[in-house]
């Protein structure tokens, strides 16, 4: 239905004017629902109560279950690309295909879900950007959600460099590099590099972990060293959690 709303927006808006419209995909969130014609993985838990759920026992069902859900999902972003290459405006509008979080599925930790560790599988995500014109190109390495509004907004006609608004970079950048990024949960904001991960806690009492990791998402040998190696960056990502804030008051 709210894609239903979507391209009926498309088709009521001003033709003179630009365009921006947004839309968030509940169906690859617990408990990852979907539609007969959509399954692709089986077998799959046909009934998900992630209160009461036997998580190590059903992982391999629950991981299909959410298997179908993201093929509704793709199913649904099909239609919006197909919609408006049918109205002409595919070529004159950049389109953005970005996961919020990972999902995990007991891989690395005891955990399902996300939000509860920095591994790769809770905080890697899929980022597509289709623009009008440009050449297909694949951007290895670190990336951030942060360099979105870096990237978008010299292609809508913005000048002045990127850090005056934004911590991100331009992904389309000839030099681009992210040496680093940075992600956080409820008590902790974790360095994510590509030789460690170190995750601080911020703002908490009580058994709040330190974690130090490799890249493999393992503990390291010697996480003092570790964390001697990255002060300068943890210095920097600290000074800039209140760059962009307003003094309360």
């Amino acid at each position: 239905m709210n894609i239903d709303r979507l391209l009926g927006f498309l088709d009521r808006r001003d033709p003179g004017r630009p365009f921006m419209a947004y839309m968030f995909f509940e169906g690859t969130h617990a408990n990852y629902n979907f539609p007969p014609d959509c399954v692709i993985a089986e077998p799959y838990i046909d009934d998900f109560n992630y209160l009461s759920a036997d998580f190590k026992g059903q992982m391999s069902r629950i991981k299909n279950r959410y298997l179908n859900a993201a093929h509704h999902v793709d199913r649904q972003i099909g239609r919006v690309t197909a919609h408006l290459r049918e109205k002409g405006l595919l070529e004159d509008t950049i389109v953005i295909v970005l996961g919020d979080h990972g999902e995990e599925f007991m891989e690395r930790s005891e955990r399902w879900g996300h939000a509860a560790e920095f591994n790769r599988y809770q905080t890697g995500t899929v980022a597509v950007i289709r623009i009008p014109g440009a050449k297909p190109r694949v951007i290895s390495g670190i990336t951030s959600h942060l360099d979105i509004p870096a990237t978008l907004m010299p292609l809508l006609g913005v000048r002045n460099p990127p850090q005056d608004y934004s911590q991100g970079q331009d992904l389309l950048a000839p030099d681009f590099r992210r040496d680093y990024a940075v992600a956080a949960d409820w008590h902790r904001v974790a360095y994510i590099g590509e030789k460690y991960k170190v995750a601080f806690p911020i703002n908490a009492t009580g058994a709040v972990r330190m974690e130090v990791l490799d890249a493999d998402d393992r503990p390291v040998d010697d996480p003092e060293r570790a964390k001697s190696e990255i002060r300068r960056e943890t210095v920097e990502m600290m000074n800039n959690l209140s760059r962009f804030s307003r003094p309360r008051g």
